[in-house]
């Protein structure tokens, strides 16, 4: 059977994945970096809401599949409920010209492959046995090393660029080069974010003479 996701675990990574969306979008304002799409469109509030939305199904898809076999089947199709689910809330924020494209079963696969990556990085964290009761030490007990850490993030970042492409497919031409700009910068943010929270877990101690 199948290890059972540790609750803890998961209330670590749900803070810590509050804390990366939230610090995404008031690193875009600071750098002035949140496009006019953000401005003139969408209320940026709304929109990390629907990040945080689509962030829990694929911690909620990570903790089923930690506790139950699943054959590949059955995960596909839990997979695209919850892709419709997000994509009905995106579709709301973004308004009626991209509810349709948004919606379309090439924009739900994508949203399908993204939650993937996620929910098979976030079971590593929550399947590791830790007493830790912070993000930095689940992360490093349940990597172990800098290199295994980063390369599981690689994945996760792909996934959403490949999501952002998938979703310009989608977008009106009218704001598709607004579009483009913001996904750009929100990633070039993520990658920063996770880099960052790399060099906090696994920075080197220093180690002192003895005297």
């Amino acid at each position: 059977m199948p290890e059972a996701a540790s609750p803890k675990a998961q209330k670590i990574l749900i803070y810590l994945i509050r804390e990366m969306i939230t610090d995404r979008f008031k690193r875009l304002a600071r750098d002035e970096a949140l496009s006019k799409f953000i401005f003139n469109e969408i209320d940026p509030a709304a929109l990390i809401d629907v990040y945080l939305q689509a962030e829990k199904e694929a911690l909620q898809l990570s903790q089923k599949t930690l506790g139950e076999l699943h054959s590949s089947t059955t995960l596909q199709k839990s997979l695209l409920e919850s892709s419709a689910r997000i994509h009905e809330r995106l579709g709301a924020v973004y308004g009626s010209d991209f509810e349709s494209g948004i919606s379309s079963s090439a924009a739900l696969e994508s949203r399908a492959r993204w939650l993937k990556s996620r929910m098979e990085f976030y079971s590593q964290w929550m399947s590791v046995e830790s007493s830790s009761h912070t993000p930095e030490t689940l992360a490093r007990d349940a990597f172990k090393t800098a290199k295994n850490f980063k390369s599981k993030v690689a994945l996760v970042l792909d996934s959403e660029k490949d999501l952002h492409e998938s979703l310009l497919k989608t977008v009106p031409t009218t704001y598709r080069l607004l579009f483009k700009k913001q996904c750009e910068h929100e990633l070039e943010r993520a990658r920063d974010l996770w880099e960052e929270f790399a060099g906090e877990v696994f920075k080197e101690v220093k180690q002192f003479p003895e005297i």
